[in-house]
């Protein structure tokens, strides 16, 4: 009996470990076929007022995060229907300053017993997030 139940676990353990490694071989061997339209591999031309937005974006966002926000905003403005990855790659980073530079604002405002506009932002922190422990405890 104790070599049936040994057995048992080893062959669950062998076909837990390869049948992953079989569906990676199975997958990498079926044969490549391009079910792209002609309209999805010709890349649109971006528009010539975008390009020098998002290379002062790119440009900026790691040494003054700042003017690369505003440059952020003023991409999503005017160039919002442009290739899809850079414009969700913009958003990301705009999206995740305003929460940031909400927090910054909570503790300024805070420090300088502004508290109807520390509540306000808190609300909106709160409203993002509703889990953030920090920020109910400065709000309570």
């Amino acid at each position: 009996m104790k070599n049936v139940i040994r057995l048992l676990t080893l062959t669950a353990i062998a076909a837990t470990v390869a049948l992953p490694a079989f569906a990676q071989n199975t997958q990498s061997q079926t044969p490549a076929t391009s079910t792209q339209t002609p309209a999805a591999t010709t890349a649109a031309a971006p528009n010539k007022d975008c390009v020098p937005i998002y290379e002062r974006f790119v440009k900026d966002r790691k040494d003054n995060q700042q003017v690369a926000f505003e440059a952020g905003k003023e991409y999503l403005q005017k160039c919002s229907n442009e290739e899809a990855q850079y414009v969700n790659y913009v958003k990301k980073f705009v999206d995740s300053y305003e929460k940031g530079s909400r927090q910054i604002e909570l503790g300024k405002s805070i420090e300088a017993k502004k508290y109807a506009e520390a509540y306000a932002v808190g609300k909106q922190i709160m409203a993002d997030n509703p889990e953030d422990v920090r920020t109910a405890i400065s709000l309570a």
